[in-house]
């Protein structure tokens, strides 16, 4: 004897597999674009303190909870980010080195 899912759990499973299949067409469409974008950047930057690139997808799935027969999206995003970094420590309490000849007096 097969136990019948009530309605909200045949909605969420829906969703859930709607949004799946949606996700794994977007990654197969776009899995080659995000990875030129990321070595593209990698091999532009020609920065030797450079790591190596590494992909992130965003995903992100939307539907209206409150809809009986919701319209499920899933959107993919990726971006290039290039990151330079520059750090200095601050000591106010370090008194001013002279800098100029007339300073060493």
């Amino acid at each position: 004897m097969s136990a019948e899912l009530n309605p909200a759990e045949k909605k969420r499973q829906a969703v859930i597999e709607a949004a799946t299949k949606l996700f794994r067409e977007l990654v197969g469409e776009h899995i080659d674009a995000a990875t030129k974008d990321a070595a593209d950047a990698f091999i532009e930057a020609d920065d030797e303190d450079a790591t190596a690139p590494v992909v992130k997808l965003a995903v992100v799935v939307s539907f209206p909870p409150l809809d009986d027969a919701p319209e499920v999206g899933v959107s993919l995003a990726w971006s290039v980010r290039r990151k330079h970094e520059a750090t200095v420590v601050v000591d106010p309490n370090q008194t001013l080195l002279p800098l100029r000849k007339e300073d060493l007096k």
